[in-house]
């Protein structure tokens, strides 16, 4: 059996915002892409639309 060897990362809480954030935008896309091959077109998926 074989032990898994953990090593700790050192984060600031800036570098986990911004990954929390560009991970969100990755999943979006992939949603949207998903949704465009099924032949629907999605709305505007930005919570700070403009108008």
């Amino acid at each position: 059996m074989n032990q898994l060897e953990y090593e700790w990362v050192k984060k600031t809480p800036r570098q986990l915002l911004i990954h929390s954030i560009t991970h969100e935008f990755h999943h979006e896309g992939q949603i949207v892409i998903m949704l465009r091959l099924l032949g629907y077109t999605p709305e505007n998926t930005d919570i700070l639309v403009l108008e």
